[in-house]
């Protein structure tokens, strides 16, 4: 007897045949080898979502494979196992087994979450200048793909400073883009108006018998100037020419920034023989509180001088250095024929304004709970305090 029949055995089977006849039975066997199939029984990654810089580890086990690989870089890799990836946006890993049936592919996708971007510090250094002067902006920010400060700066790093001379009071605002961005951060810079002050104002010469002396004067940060006794209105620096018939003490009015200030000067007119005041300056005539001016002074036909406020007697001519420590008046007292007679000169004593030199929170931007450290210096202050608690 002959034939065939059609197996499909699920696992690798072996089939007997048996003949019966003379001599028999007799057999002969026949073995189907069934191949498993490759499989990829897990893929997977932990965490499946994670922030950009950080890693995630991938696992896979196989059956029945002779080769696998994972793409995206990685390369071939065993049939069972594991590895650690850092991708820096969102990737698809895709791992493909060859084998029985093969190959198969599977795939596993790492979400990546971009890191949010923020501004660690935007500081003002000095927080509080005179018109005039420089101030340095300082920042330093994380994640941030471009920055911006406002009021003429422009584009800036990321990370940097820059020196900047508002004439009046500015806020900066800086702003850095990036993922959850953009965000901003403000700073004040306080401009501070210098006060008016008048440096000079003398009359050569000071004591006459006739004919003129020439007042001169010198002011800074004037925005007007007048001189009483018929002159009127003048330049904020400059001279003009007076005949007083009679002793005259003249008064110049400077205007500005906290003024009006004033500074006197006495003309005087004297007979020939008599005792005279030549001349009687400060120099300068407007100091800061703890500095210096020199006093000077000329006589003719005097036999005796005196200052007051402490000075006391002084020589014919000459000239000393005072120190007051508030706006004072002082008196030159000349005696002789037809004396005595006085010259007078005040020194304007001006307070140093209180500055705000810095405040800095360090960092700037806190998580909630976390704390931050506030710093200041400031000049010629009384008293702080600080609001908020």
């Amino acid at each position: 007897m002959n034939g065939s029949a059609s197996v499909s055995p699920i696992a690798t089977t072996t089939y007997t045949l048996t003949a019966q006849g003379t001599g028999g039975p007799v057999t002969s066997q026949v073995t189907v080898t069934v191949e498993q199939p490759v499989t990829i029984d897990s893929f997977a990654a932990d965490p499946l979502t994670m922030f950009e810089g950080d890693s995630s580890t991938l696992s896979w086990v196989t059956s029945n494979a002779s080769s696998c690989s994972i793409d995206n870089g990685i390369g071939p890799v065993a049939a069972s196992g594991s590895t650690s990836v850092s991708p820096s946006a969102t990737t698809t890993y895709v791992m493909t087994a060859d084998g029985p049936g093969g190959p198969i592919s599977q795939q596993v996708t790492i979400t990546v979450i971009p890191l949010p971007v923020t501004i660690d510090s935007f500081t003002a250094n000095p927080l509080t200048i005179l018109a005039g002067g420089n101030s340095t902006l300082s920042w330093a920010t994380s994640n941030a793909t471009s920055c911006t400060i406002d009021n003429g700066v422009g584009a800036v790093a990321v990370n940097g400073s820059t020196v900047v001379s508002p004439a009046v009071t500015t806020t900066y605002i800086l702003t850095a883009d990036g993922s959850g961005g953009p965000v901003t951060a403000p700073v004040t810079v306080t401009v501070i108006q210098p006060p008016v002050t008048i440096d000079s104002f003398t009359a050569t010469p000071q004591t006459i018998v006739s004919g003129s002396s020439t007042l001169v004067w010198t002011t800074s940060y004037a925005t007007s100037c007048t001189i009483d006794n018929g002159v009127g209105a003048v330049a904020v620096n400059g001279s003009v020419s007076v005949s007083p018939a009679v002793t005259t003490t003249y008064r110049l009015t400077a205007d500005g920034t906290d003024g009006p200030v004033t500074a006197e000067v006495t003309v005087v007119v004297s007979v020939v023989g008599n005792v005279s005041i030549d001349s009687f300056t400060a120099t300068p005539l407007t100091i800061n509180s703890g500095d210096s001016t020199t006093l000077s002074w000329a006589t003719s036909n005097a036999t005796s001088r005196t200052i007051d406020n402490g000075i006391g007697a002084v020589a014919v001519s000459g000239s000393t250095a005072v120190s007051p420590a508030v706006t004072t008046t002082y008196v030159l007292t000349a005696d002789g024929t037809g004396g005595p007679v006085t010259a007078e000169v005040t020194v304007t004593v001006v307070d140093l304004p209180v500055t705000i030199d810095s405040y800095t929170a360090t960092p700037q931007t806190i998580a909630l709970g976390d704390s931050s450290t506030l710093s200041w210096t400031t000049s010629n202050a009384t008293s702080c305090t600080m609001d908020d608690g």
